[in-house]
């Protein structure tokens, strides 16, 4: 197993264990309602709060310097195309 598969499972099992009633779904695409293509997510958290679907996407990066705003905004607009 690659160092990137680790990550993603140790995230994963840690979602897992404090959200039990959520659904974590790993490496999960969804068609981009803006781009219209296929969007890859890493872990996908679906939930019913508050009488509503909420989804949470959880892109697992290991950045070894801080990142910049170009990324942060890179990030908001990938959530704003699929909807989360």
């Amino acid at each position: 197993m690659k160092d990137w598969e680790k990550y993603e499972n140790q995230i994963c099992d840690k979602l897992r264990d404090s959200f039990p009633d959520a659904e974590i779904l790993k490496n999960q695409k969804i068609k981009g309602k803006y781009s219209e293509r296929s969007r890859q997510i890493d872990i996908l958290v679906k939930s019913k709060s508050i009488g509503r679907e909420l989804s949470i996407v959880v892109d697992c990066k290991k950045f070894s310097k801080k990142i910049n705003v170009k990324t942060v905004e890179s990030f908001i607009g990938f959530t704003e195309d699929i909807g989360a």
